[in-house]
């Protein structure tokens, strides 16, 4: 039973709330949160039941339920908001999921100095900081090198993460080969095309880049200096480029021309 639209319910809320007025209702809304936490004080501590915590549940939803009908809000808009705030929850908990399977999956391996989710964060930092809000994709930015360095398959992804994260992470994934500039070639072909895989291998530059400059680690700019052009011309010339990746590209195009690596 959705109690929001019950007719019971809607005419017990309306006399509650002709009787106490929008300010009287937030007011016991206010009383009932502090009851339902008080209950879930005392059964941690032993002092209530189970039955007890519920029957607090049950009144605080009651509580919310009328102030929103006192502010006019129709069924449709609170079947929408719910649906949305529904899918949002499940964004965080795939985040997480990801950030939790590519931590131990790259357990004991380091990133320079550091231990190597200091490299993943990056990524998913600069991926959120050209405005992408995409889950699947900020999902491989945490999942991004697992299939590379660690004894994880694509299959292990797919059955975890969906199709979509999968096929991102294998796009990204360099091919084996005898030499760098092998591996890179081969792989290069799987991006190339791929907005949201363009996207990522650009983010995955910028944060190794990012980090170059900061440790002023000279081999490291040298080798991405060397690449660039090839690198421009595999995932960028005579294609269609969205904006999240012109930024990017800007961005990391704007690394070579800085005289901070000269």
């Amino acid at each position: 039973m959705d109690l929001f639209e019950d007719t019971r319910f809607r005419k017990l809320s309306e006399e509650a709330n002709n009787r106490n007025g929008i300010h009287g209702q937030i007011d016991q809304l206010h009383e009932e949160i502090g009851e339902l936490m008080v209950a879930i004080r005392h059964h941690n501590r032993g002092k209530a039941t189970l039955d007890d915590v519920l029957e607090e549940v049950c009144d605080l939803e009651q509580m919310i339920l009328s102030v929103t009908r006192a502010f006019g809000i129709k069924a449709w808009e609170l079947n929408a908001m719910r649906r949305k705030k529904l899918d949002k929850f499940e964004d965080y908990l795939v985040m997480a999921r990801a950030e939790d399977f590519a931590l131990k999956a790259h357990a004991g391996q380091t990133y320079g100095n550091y231990t190597y989710d200091f490299h993943l964060r990056s990524v998913v930092s600069v991926l959120r900081s050209h405005g992408v809000t995409d889950t699947s994709l900020l999902a491989s930015g945490w999942l991004h090198d697992v299939v590379e360095d660690t004894d994880f398959s694509v299959d292990d992804i797919e059955k975890s993460f969906g199709s979509k994260v999968a096929k991102l992470v294998y796009a990204v994934t360099d091919e084996p080969g005898k030499s760098r500039k092998e591996r890179k070639a081969k792989t290069y072909s799987k991006i190339r095309g791929n907005k949201d895989a363009t996207i990522l291998k650009l983010a995955d530059r910028c944060a190794n880049l990012l980090y170059s400059l900061e440790t002023d680690n000279k081999d490291m700019l040298s080798m991405y200096r060397k690449e660039h052009a090839e690198f421009s011309k595999q995932l960028k010339e005579g294609l269609l480029i969205s904006d999240t990746e012109q930024e990017l590209w800007d961005r990391v195009d704007g690394f070579f021309v800085t005289s901070e690596l000269d």
